[in-house]
């Protein structure tokens, strides 16, 4: 709820309990290895930029949607093993619905009830 607070009384955006993001990285490649090895690191920050969450989830090139949806994080993510709270109903809505919990990213990560877009 800190982090959801936070993002919420900085950006306005209710329910955010952080944003996500990945990163290929190539590491000096073994003699004869080829173009694989590069590993992607998905990660999570909080409003003020601190991590919570780090994945590295993959050699060789792949898109960062695809290594996040195979990922221990979104996968926890999705099966609410988090720690993240249940739907609220947002701010200044009293006669809207409960809205899930949901971390942001840019549209290289796939719409989900726990990811959403900026």
């Amino acid at each position: 709820m800190k982090i959801a607070n936070d993002f919420h009384g900085r950006t306005q955006f209710p329910n955010c309990v952080g944003s996500v993001d990945g990163k290929q990285v190539r590491t000096e490649m073994p003699f004869r290895s080829g173009s694989l090895v590069y590993y992607n690191k998905h990660f999570s920050v909080d409003a003020d930029y601190c991590l919570i969450a780090v994945a590295i989830v993959a050699n060789g090139k792949s898109s960062e949607s695809n290594d996040f949806k195979n990922s221990n994080t979104e996968r926890r993510l999705e099966l609410n093993q988090l720690g993240i709270p249940g739907r609220m109903q947002l701010p200044s809505d009293n006669n809207g619905k409960c809205m899930p919990f949901v971390m942001v990213g840019d549209e290289a990560f796939a719409l989900s009830e726990h990811v959403c877009l900026l």
